[in-house]
């Protein structure tokens, strides 16, 4: 009975983890995206990034 609660606490915290890695690596790809593809003057509108997002 022990055991199943340690595994279940271990793999939450664990999928809780894998959560985080994966919202920080999607926030730097769409960051080193945008960069690519600011304007002239180095600003993006909203329009833009709604845009680029959904291309």
């Amino acid at each position: 009975m022990y055991l199943i609660d340690i595994y279940n606490t271990i793999l939450s915290i664990f999928k809780i983890v894998l959560q985080k890695i994966e919202i920080n690596i999607s926030e730097i790809t769409v960051d080193t995206y945008l960069k690519h593809q600011t304007t002239q003057n180095g600003n993006c509108s909203a329009h833009e990034i709604q845009e680029n997002i959904f291309e």
